[in-house]
Order: C-alpha cells, then sequence, then structure tokens
C-alpha cells in the first residue's frame, strides 16, 4: 500500500469531469463557463477541482451542441456555429464554397459529355486545325440537322 502511495503523481491536483467537459469538449475558459453558467468564476474553478452537479455539466453540453434528430443525420451536430461529423467541421463560409465548386464539375461535366457527341467531336477538331494549323472549318453542315 505505501508503494502505491510512492508512486502517485505528484503535481497538479486531478481535474474533475466537469473541467474535462468544460474545456476539453465545449471549450469554455472559466469566465465564459460562469456567464453560461450564471455563476461566479470561484464557483467554476471550485466546481474543476472538486467536480460540480450534474445539471451543470449537462447545460453546458446542451448549450454548446444541437444534435439534428432527423434520418439520416445521425452523428451530425452543430457546434460554436460550425457542422460537425465525427472529427470534420464545416463553417457556412466552407459549405457555399463546396457548392461553387459542385456548380463547376457539373458544368466541366456537361462540357465533356458534349464532346462525346458528333457535334462536339467536330467542335474539338475545328479548335485544333484552327490553332494547330491556322484553317477554319465550318460547322454549318452539322447544324443543319
Amino acid at each position: 500500500m505505501e508503494q502505491m502511495v510512492k508512486n502517485k503523481r505528484k503535481g497538479r491536483p486531478k481535474k474533475s469531469s466537469f473541467y474535462h467537459t468544460r474545456w476539453n469538449k465545449v471549450g469554455l475558459n472559466v469566465e465564459r463557463a460562469a456567464e453560461v453558467l450564471e455563476v461566479s468564476t470561484e464557483q467554476v474553478m471550485e466546481w474543476d477541482v472538486e467536480g460540480a452537479p450534474a445539471m451543470a455539466e449537462k447545460l453546458l453540453l446542451l448549450w454548446d451542441r444541437k444534435h439534428i434528430g432527423y434520418a439520416g443525420w445521425e452523428g451530425f451536430s452543430f457546434s460554436q456555429g460550425a457542422l460537425i461529423y465525427k472529427k470534420h467541421r464545416w463553417r457556412p463560409e466552407n459549405l457555399l464554397e463546396h457548392e461553387r465548386i459542385l456548380k463547376q464539375l457539373q458544368e466541366l461535366e456537361g462540357k465533356i459529355w458534349r464532346l462525346y457527341r458528333l457535334e462536339g467531336l467536330l467542335e474539338l477538331a475545328r479548335w485544333h486545325f484552327r490553332n494547330i494549323f491556322g484553317l477554319r472549318i465550318s460547322l454549318r453542315f452539322v447544324r443543319q440537322r
């Protein structure tokens, strides 16, 4: 028993689960946590060491996370202005950028699909002849169909 006491780690006192919830999960400093819980900063620091009532910890988690309760959205939540899924975070500007990139990809797919048709192949050949050989080829016979 005495040897176990000797091997015990010295230094800072062990933090409570409230501290880990406040700092690691929610990311609140002492002042902001006191403001959210409507208690003093001294009370928050005391709870960090000794533990807090279960309702205080749950309130911090509810304040931070807004889970989406619809089919297909399991595992998604909102936290601090971002959409979260597992370890991925998306802010509104990221989602808008992804939407812009998706539109560009759809336009490129349309252009590629057009190139596979006869008119697209003729247009590509015309571009090559014009840029490589300096010739101009008319596509009037294709447009008459």
